[in-house]
């Protein structure tokens, strides 16, 4: 085995002269720049940053991601949810008349 140096690793040494020699590499190719297109097939979903699950209206960090058909997540944040229920209006004006109470 050799050492490429105390406390050095292939990222931090090897990484830098392999990057030089590809992008040396690639542009002697002279190849046109060409944007990727995403495949219709690619399920892309919003998931929680927390939970990797499908990310609700209230999960703090949200990252966009994109899946092969299948792999996605098919459950929902279970952890950011409304926490107290929402009550419905206390007076639903279509059924009730001017100066009625219900109770």
């Amino acid at each position: 085995k050799i050492s490429l140096g105390k406390r050095k690793s292939g990222a931090a040494v090897a990484l830098p002269v392999w990057a030089h020699f590809m992008k040396a590499a690639h542009d002697s190719l002279h190849l046109p720049v060409a944007d990727f297109v995403i495949p219709a097939t690619v399920v892309q979903l919003d998931i929680c940053a927390e939970t990797h699950k499908i990310a609700t209206e209230y999960c703090p960090r949200v990252l966009h991601e994109l899946f092969k058909p299948g792999t996605e997540p098919t459950e929902i944040c279970p952890k950011h949810r409304l926490t107290q229920e929402v009550r419905p209006p206390l007076q639903d004006e279509k059924n009730l008349k001017r100066g009625t109470l219900e109770f």
